[in-house]
């Protein structure tokens, strides 16, 4: 690179909350460069260099970070090679413990080992090569993909041994823990349900290109395809390419959608050839994604919450429309497929957002006037309650430019 590195790493910081009052502990980073040159004239590593400073944090979590210091203009790197641009290097990452310096430090506020401010975590150590090329179009933090998913039965509660495990549906879920901070252990797990990933450009469509190997229960009869792929797992009804407009085996059986198996490169607005009378284990289905947002109906001071941004996008259904009535739109405004869900509002407008002054009940706040309370938004493309256990899903996004939908790119990169 002819510009700047930069460390990045994942760290929950327990350890380095406050440091001078209630931890001692900080952190530093050091470089190592090679090649350079010994006084005797050997070449090999040079010395470590180490950073001036010394960290710690503030609030306690789980952070993807850095510690915001490019080593270059800290003159951390020194090498014999033309341009101070060295062939390798190494990075050091320092935890250091200071209780000494500050007074106000007792035994119990030094490296505590009980309490909130115990134990520091690293992982996904890097360097970053800040002049590197172009990100990739498409970006997807790991933690915002499907990672798990939790069989429940009729009542939503999960499943214990002993009940009918084989058509239990899936609550799909992503590695991103969304409750809020609480600053200690009592914070609650909250999975996210919806990935997220980030698209480059202004003009952009993206769509999740996903195919569905449906698990035993997901079958009329439990365990037999040649029986058919049922509505829901529970109901044991045969779907069929009865519309777009149906559940959800039988809308991509009528269409697969529009960058599915059978469509052209540029895409095909009535939604492809569809499944036809049987579930194709190997065609590869499509849905375009919405942009990422939270079900809150925005006011003037909840925007951060609500969390609408332009170019992240969310796994769930657009409202389509990009050629009227397309497959996407269809889907989108219909009532058997996309069924209408609650909104959520601030009771208080310009109070708290928080559960204390938030409601998602269907009822509509005065303030609101003639606003709907239900929403056709945040439907999940891959919905909850589907598929079974054994049930195998493949997927990858495709962004693209509306002006030229036939020029696309990939992720992850599927050659």
């Amino acid at each position: 690179t002819t510009g700047d590195y930069i460390d990045l790493f994942s760290l929950y910081n327990a350890g380095f909350v406050n440091a001078t009052t209630q931890t001692g502990n900080f952190l530093s980073v050091g470089w190592q460069s090679y090649p350079a040159r010994q006084a005797n004239g050997n070449v090999g590593w040079g010395e470590a260099r180490k950073t001036t400073a010394i960290s710690f944090y503030g609030t306690r979590g789980c952070f993807e970070t850095s510690v915001f210091m490019p080593a270059k203009a800290n003159s951390l790197i020194r090498t014999t090679n033309a341009a101070n641009r060295p062939d390798s290097l190494r990075l050091y990452i320092m935890e250091m413990q200071r209780c000494f310096t500050f007074t106000g430090l007792v035994d119990a506020t030094c490296s505590p080992t009980v309490g909130d401010n115990v134990g520091t975590y690293w992982d996904n150590i890097a360097i970053a090569l800040l002049d590197a090329p172009p990100p990739a179009a498409i970006s997807i933090p790991i933690w915002s993909l499907i990672n798990d998913a939790f069989p429940t039965n009729a009542t939503g509660k999960p499943v214990t041994p002993g009940e009918a495990f084989d058509t239990t549906g899936a609550q799909v879920r992503t590695a991103l823990n969304i409750a809020g901070q609480t600053g200690n252990t009592s914070r609650p797990a909250i999975t996210g349900d919806s990935m997220v990933i980030t698209a480059a450009g202004s003009n952009q469509r993206v769509d999740m290109i996903f195919r569905i190997k449906p698990g035993p229960g997901n079958y009329v009869s439990t365990g037999h395809m040649n029986s058919g792929i049922a509505k829901t797992p529970n109901g044991k009804v045969a779907a069929s390419a009865s519309g777009v407009n149906s559940d959800f085996f039988s809308s991509y059986m009528t269409r697969n959608g529009y960058f599915g198996s059978g469509t052209p490169a540029s895409g095909d607005p009535v939604g492809g050839p569809g499944h036809g009378t049987t579930w194709n284990i190997h065609l590869w289905n499509s849905a375009r994604m919405d942009t990422a947002e939270n079900n809150l109906y925005p006011t003037a001071n909840n925007g951060v919450v609500v969390g609408l941004t332009a170019g992240v996008y969310a796994s769930m259904y657009h409202e389509g429309g990009a050629v009227a009535g397309d497959v996407d739109q269809q889907r989108f405004q219909g009532a058997t497929f996309n069924p209408p869900r609650r909104r959520c509002f601030m009771v208080v407008p310009t109070g708290a957002t928080n559960s204390t002054n938030i409601i998602c009940d269907g009822t509509v706040p005065a303030p609101y006037g003639a606003a709907s309370g239900t929403t056709q938004e945040y439907k999940k493309i891959i919905p909850d309650g589907l598929l079974t256990p054994g049930s195998h899903v493949e997927y990858f996004f495709r962004s693209c430019d509306l002006s030229a939908t036939s020029t696309y790119s990939l992720a992850p990169d599927t050659n």
